[in-house]
């Protein structure tokens, strides 16, 4: 795989420029997401349809936010994102592996030791990285996260 689909390709650009505020430990939470949450609202439409739970606020007002801490929870966006597993961890069987890993252990945030420490859900959630600089991994190293262009 050489490039990106659009599906993929969207969410890229959703993480850059959603506008959308971030958050560890869930896909969302109030106003904020996780980098996989953005996924979810990215790739959302009559196809992929996204689970979510529902709270009735004061006055009235219904909340509707995306279910789950990974993309375990959210079967279809799994699907139509084509990363290699739920939690975006890489495939250690690709090639730009140790490219990767050298790349996340050049970011200042991190203190990537393995492989395992470059999964999105502990970019996201533990590395302190923006989504911008996961959108950047993941344009950089298509094949090390998503099975196929989708």
């Amino acid at each position: 795989m050489s490039q990106l689909g659009p599906k993929q390709q969207n969410w890229i650009h959703e993480l850059r420029h959603g506008g959308h505020n971030q958050i560890s430990g869930h896909l969302q939470w109030d106003d904020c997401y996780c980098c996989l949450g953005v996924a979810c609202i990215a790739t959302e439409s009559e196809s992929t349809r996204v689970i979510r739970n529902e709270h009735t606020l004061p006055g009235g007002i219904i909340e509707r936010e995306v279910y789950g801490e990974d993309l375990g929870e959210q079967p279809q966006v799994f699907a139509a994102i084509g990363l290699h597993d739920e939690s975006g961890s890489p495939n250690t069987d690709d090639p730009k592996c140790a490219e990767l890993l050298a790349y996340c252990q050049g970011l200042d945030s991190l203190g990537c030791d393995e492989i395992a420490a470059c999964t999105l859900t502990r970019l996201n959630d533990d590395s302190g990285l923006t989504f911008e600089q996961i959108a950047d991994i993941l344009e950089k190293f298509p094949t090390v996260y998503f099975k196929e262009a989708r």
